[in-house]
């Protein structure tokens, strides 16, 4: 695997996010309840597609 080249501007950020700790955790399948405040309010999921006849 090769490594990315960041620009300046993605280094910066990525200092920047480094001070803070995001933990990772898998949750699988149906265990992983998302709440509603972490969804896009914006998103439909399977938003059903007008019929053209």
């Amino acid at each position: 695997m090769k490594s990315q080249k960041l620009s300046p501007c993605q280094c910066r950020w990525a200092s920047y996010l480094s001070s803070f700790y995001f933990p990772n955790l898998h949750t699988p399948g149906k265990s992983n309840r998302a709440d509603p405040a972490s969804q896009r309010p914006d998103y439909i999921l399977h938003e059903p597609a007008e019929r053209v006849t």
